[in-house]
């Protein structure tokens, strides 16, 4: 498994009780990956933003408590 996988799984596992939030940092982080592609980033850039789009949701979960 890699890491963005591990992660995901991870926040998954934090958000386990609300469904809405996973399924909000799921689509936020599939966004993420199809404007990245498209706008043709190199895998550094991807890697990056990987990263941060499948963690925002746990940022703004903690912003908002």
């Amino acid at each position: 498994m890699d890491e963005i996988s591990g992660l995901i799984i991870k926040m998954t596992e934090f958000f386990s009780g609300d469904p809405k939030r996973i399924q909000h940092f799921i689509k936020v982080h599939t966004f993420a990956r199809v404007i990245g592609r498209a706008e043709g980033l190199d895998i550094r850039a991807m890697y990056c933003l990987d990263v941060a789009s499948a963690s925002v949701t746990a940022a703004e979960s903690f912003r908002n408590s």
